[in-house]
């Protein structure tokens, strides 16, 4: 029954679309991207641009919401706290594809009305694709996602629980829920290898921070984990492989794979091929820490954590491989998943 209801609203939705060239052909999906393109958040605009207009169930065990674009972009730079950018929740469809991410309830109506899934509908699919994976041979999707409820999530909670669970925050409303949504799905696309190498940095990142605490230096230490929030944020983002699959701006490509491959090696503001306590020694000069005399015995904490995390020491493939061999990897990736995803939609298997 769930499954005849979500077919009736899309077909409603449908019949609304927008029509092609003044006939009543609605649009198709890549018709509609093409037309106007998922945005890059470069030239920021800095109000909200989409809005829920209404929710059913879905057919994974969540919430599909009906999104309706109000602004003249579907993205948008808008914040509500300094890490919850709204993006635009196209760029998941954009990058696995339109038909594929259909399976995930990413689908577009018409040029001015989408659907989209909750954490737990994204989740349940999330479940039905691991199970694929694993029966072809191939390694499950490792991220997991949790409940962040309404309000802007802890940094240092944020940070553990990826090092500990591979897992990511997704709201339940409000900007939160459309940042998280845009931004987070596309956790699904980065392998394994590379998930496991920041959770390792980022747990030595946040070993830091609580020395910073140690020292009674909130607001450093605040700062440092708000930084790793927004790294994580890019490297994990949706963005990423819209952006990777389909070339539409080699510029800008290549520079988010540079800063994929530096995240996954090092700070992405800190030049590569530091240790780790050269890179936070640099920081702290740029954090104007040594005006206050923490410099010193702050480098002797992060110079002891060394001996814990080397980010020259693993993994070789990361740290050696150029740029276009991440790209493929991500590639690869994301042809796994598409595939998993025929077996289900063939199936009609949820």
């Amino acid at each position: 029954m769930i499954r005849i209801a979500h077919q009736l609203v899309l077909a409603a939705l449908l019949v609304a679309s927008t029509v092609h060239a003044g006939t009543k052909t609605p649009l198709t999906c890549e018709q509609l991207l093409n037309n106007n393109p998922p945005t890059l958040l470069m030239n920021p605009r800095r109000t909200p641009t989409v809005l829920i207009l209404s929710s059913r169930p879905g057919p994974h065990g969540g919430v599909i919401y009906d999104l309706r674009r109000t602004g003249p972009e579907w993205g948008s730079n808008h914040t509500t706290v300094t890490y919850d950018v709204q993006g635009d929740p196209r760029w998941f469809a954009d990058a696995l594809g339109c038909h594929e991410a259909e399976y995930f309830d990413f689908r577009l109506c018409n040029g001015r009305v989408m659907t989209i899934p909750n954490r737990m509908e994204f989740t349940g699919a999330v479940r039905s694709v691991n199970r694929v994976l694993t029966a072809q041979g191939k390694k499950a999707i490792p991220i997991t996602y949790y409940d962040a409820g309404e309000k802007s999530q802890n940094v240092w909670r944020y940070l553990e629980r990826f090092t500990k669970d591979f897992a990511l925050p997704v709201a339940s409303r409000g900007n939160h829920f459309i940042h998280d949504i845009s931004f987070h799905t596309g956790a699904i696309f980065i392998p394994e290898d590379f998930l496991t190498y920041a959770a390792r940095r980022i747990a030595y990142a946040n070993g830091f921070a609580a020395d910073l605490v140690a020292a009674g230096e909130n607001t450093l230490a605040y700062n440092w984990r708000l930084q790793m929030v927004e790294q994580l944020d890019v490297a994990t983002s949706a963005q990423n492989l819209y952006l990777i699959a389909h070339g539409r701006n080699p510029e800008v490509e290549d520079l988010l794979l540079n800063t994929m491959r530096i995240f996954f090696l090092g700070n992405p503001r800190m030049p590569a091929g530091l240790s780790a306590h050269e890179q936070i020694e640099q920081w702290l000069v740029q954090e104007g820490a040594d005006s206050k005399g923490l410099k010193g015995r702050l480098v002797r904490y992060a110079t002891e954590r060394d001996s814990q995390f080397d980010p020259h020491a693993d993994p070789t493939l990361i740290r050696e491989s150029d740029p276009q061999v991440i790209k493929g990897l991500i590639l690869k990736r994301r042809e796994e998943i598409r595939s998993a995803v025929h077996v289900l939609q063939l199936s009609g298997s949820y």
